[in-house]
């Protein structure tokens, strides 16, 4: 905002709102059945409070990990058995970041420049799995991350490139009863402890941004089935590679669609690899948000899943 000039009012926060609308339905693959409008808006006010959480309330110096994707915030096809938090970081900054590992699967963290959830990833820096960080006794770790290590800084040290904008941090579990998730903290080290109160100028600016930040994320997912029929994959599925995206550097994805008749079913078989730390199968909507997986089995992992005497998985 330049110097007097008349800051934005309710009004006009919703009036740049509106067209985010009509361009997501436009994506919407068949935009006049009212169950397909009524779930599209759902979907943009569940990305509406994704967006005020990352854009407006979340801060590089003074960070936190919150959830970005759950059963409310239910966008990108998230899997059921992750729980992903993230926080903006400024990669010019010192971070300290503590927790308990827990019994979680594997819990890791990436560091990205740009925002997982809108495909805006520009690189991923680095992937780190907690098991590489000195665990104590109660699986309690203590890491600092920076450009340099810190002057007489003996314990764990990641490097931090300049351009890392965010880190997603990913808590996997297989046995949703007995599995616990991991719990981190994050504290930027190098500025005053009191963070100071946002100026009306600054919290102008974080609120005008929302309008791009929800359009954007939600254009990216409806491409995902543009893409997904532009190469026929229907009742098929296809490695695709979100790494680019943010996805973790060491797994694999496959995705397809499936268009089945009543009295249909479609079957996926597949043989298991004898050493893997994880593999699971979800669903998803047309609105690209995994089935509700509290209500409904809309995913297996190698945790739930039964093999067949073959030895192979099907689901």
């Amino acid at each position: 905002m330049t110097a007097g000039q008349r800051l934005p009012e309710w009004k006009d926060y919703l009036d740049k709102l509106l067209p985010v609308g009509d361009a997501v339905m436009k994506r919407v693959p068949t935009p006049n059945d009212p169950q397909a409008r009524q779930e599209t808006w759902m979907t943009l006010f569940s990305a509406l409070a994704n967006g005020f959480l990352g854009q407006v309330y979340l801060d590089a110096d003074y960070p936190e990990f919150v959830s970005m994707f759950n059963t409310a915030l239910n966008l990108y096809a998230p899997n059921p058995d992750y729980m992903y938090t993230w926080t903006p970081i400024d990669g010019q900054g010192v971070y300290r970041m503590r927790g308990f590992r827990n019994t979680a699967r594997f819990v890791e963290f990436s560091l990205l420049d740009g925002y997982y959830a809108l495909g805006t990833n520009k690189g991923t820096f680095a992937l780190i799995d907690v098991d590489q960080l000195t665990l104590g006794p109660d699986t309690a770790f203590d890491v600092i991350l920076s450009k340099t290590r810190p002057a007489g800084h003996k314990g764990d040290w990641i490097e931090l490139n300049p351009r890392a904008s965010n880190i997603l941090l990913r808590s996997v579990c297989y046995d949703w009863v007995h599995e616990r998730d991991a719990v981190v903290a994050i504290e930027r080290m190098d500025v005053p402890a009191m963070k100071p109160r946002w100026s009306a100028e600054q919290m102008a600016a974080r609120l005008s941004s929302l309008p791009s930040w929800v359009e954007t994320g939600l254009i990216k997912a409806y491409w995902r089935f543009e893409d997904l029929e532009s190469r026929k994959l229907r009742n098929k599925v296809e490695v695709h590679d979100y790494v680019p995206m943010g996805g973790t550097l060491d797994q694999i994805y496959l995705e397809g669609l499936f268009d089945l008749a009543e009295d249909e079913a479609l079957i996926i078989e597949t043989d298991i690899p004898k050493v893997s730390r994880y593999w699971g199968f979800l669903v998803t909507d047309d609105q690209f948000g995994t089935i509700n997986w509290m209500h409904r089995q809309s995913s297996l992992n190698g945790f739930q899943a039964k093999l067949d005497k073959d030895g192979k998985s099907a689901a």
